[in-house]
């Protein structure tokens, strides 16, 4: 069986799940506060 993906959700609803403004999160990420993985050129927010 392969191993499953983790759910990923964009920017402005991983910042809504979190009670947050998108740029908050935007900072986070780039800080390395929370973590984030490149989908091209489109930032995803695991779900964990």
């Amino acid at each position: 069986m392969p191993p499953s993906r983790p759910e990923m959700l964009r920017l402005g609803p991983a910042a809504r799940r979190l009670g947050i403004h998108p740029l908050t999160l935007r900072r986070w990420a780039d800080t390395g506060r929370i973590d984030v993985v490149w989908v091209g050129r489109e930032r995803r927010f695991p779900i964990s």
